[in-house]
């Protein structure tokens, strides 16, 4: 009996300590900094946390399907079925590895250039040869975008030299000069 008391204290006070701990984070969450500046608050659709949660069951479903697949297997069976599930981990993570390291090359290469970075992305090929050869390529195009834009900008009449008179200056005319 003493033991159930003790235990619902314990809850109740870890309840209360959870509230203060939630009306606390609201009050400072409130788009408030402690130094009484606005900061921005980011919000979500309904649609947006339906589609995360969505998200999140599925990954969760997909696991516990696979821990239950693994958990029928026997020992040899499975101890082969995780190292394959391994072997995918890592090929996965090296190819990520790979494209951000790509990507960075691209990045690399567009500064080099003086060509916005924001470019990379499109022009991300399988390889760095690939990658290389698509900047290239780009370069050339920007290049001779550009120019063309510089040259229609400064088409225009050219001023005569010297052909012109002169106007007059009022100070001068002023002094007899």
């Amino acid at each position: 009996m003493e033991l159930e008391n003790e235990t619902k204290e314990t809850t109740e006070t870890k309840e209360t300590e959870t509230e203060k701990t939630t009306e606390t984070k609201e009050s400072t969450d409130n788009g408030e900094k402690g130094n009484g500046e606005k900061q921005s608050v980011k919000s979500f659709s309904q649609d947006d946390i339906d589609a995360a949660v969505k998200k999140a069951v599925a990954e969760t479903k997909a696991e516990m399907e696979k821990q239950a697949k693994l958990a029928k297997l026997p020992e040899d069976e499975k101890r082969q079925e995780e190292l394959r599930l391994k072997e995918e981990d890592y090929e996965k993570r090296n190819a990520e590895l790979n494209r951000r390291e790509l990507m960075q090359d691209a990045r690399d290469m567009l500064s080099e250039k003086g060509i916005p970075v924001s470019f990379a992305k499109r022009l991300l090929g399988a390889d760095k040869k690939e990658t290389k050869a698509n900047v290239d390529e780009f370069a050339k195009e920007w290049s001779s975008n550009i120019s063309a834009a510089v040259d229609e900008k400064l088409k225009g009449k050219t001023p005569k030299a010297g052909g012109g008179k002169e106007p007059a200056d009022p100070f001068l005319e002023g002094l007899g000069l």
